[in-house]
């Protein structure tokens, strides 16, 4: 079950970031970094490590200072299992600066 819930996060994710391609660079930051943070996720999620560290690299280069670099900056270092603690942050940890 949750192979498929991952696969529908994951494709749902990539559809809005194609779609927001062009004014990517526009959003704030809490909407750029939930939906790197979220494709990350997924696919971290569905095992596709290597995709998952692509957007963990970008959260690092397009966002650094931020909370969303700051955690996957860690999550490359740490090369854990499981959740990446790369989504959910802002509203629900605390401060995204």
């Amino acid at each position: 079950m949750a192979k498929k819930d991952f696969q529908l996060a994951a494709n749902d994710y990539e559809k809005i970031l194609r779609l927001q391609a062009p004014s990517f660079l526009n959003l704030p930051v809490h909407a750029r970094g939930e939906l790197l943070g979220g494709l990350a996720e997924a696919w971290n999620g569905l095992g596709d490590i290597e995709k998952s560290r692509g957007y963990l690299k970008r959260m690092t280069e397009e966002l650094p200072d931020t909370a969303y670099g700051r955690r996957a900056k860690e999550a490359i270092a740490s090369a854990k299992s499981g959740a990446l603690g790369t989504a959910c942050l802002g509203c629900h940890v605390g401060s995204v600066k």
